[in-house]
């Protein structure tokens, strides 16, 4: 989903569409946004750190499903 500011109206709409799905969360929003390049344009970079979390992520969920946690 897009965050055009600062992401919490994405993470409200994620959350709604969760609650309609009866979905529960298994891990904290994480927001990425772009650096440099004009605002309001997808121009500009992610930050690594941003990079490291998504990945971090990515293997947490992976490895829960892995384990039958979720």
């Amino acid at each position: 989903m897009s965050a055009g500011n600062d992401g919490a109206g994405a993470v409200t709409s994620i959350e709604r569409i969760m609650t309609g799905w009866r979905l529960r969360a298994i891990a904290q929003p994480l927001i990425a946004r772009r650096v440099g390049g004009e605002a309001g344009t997808l121009r500009g970079e992610l930050r690594n750190e941003d990079i490291l979390a998504a990945r971090d992520l990515g293997t947490a969920l992976a490895s829960g499903l892995a384990l039958g946690l979720w």
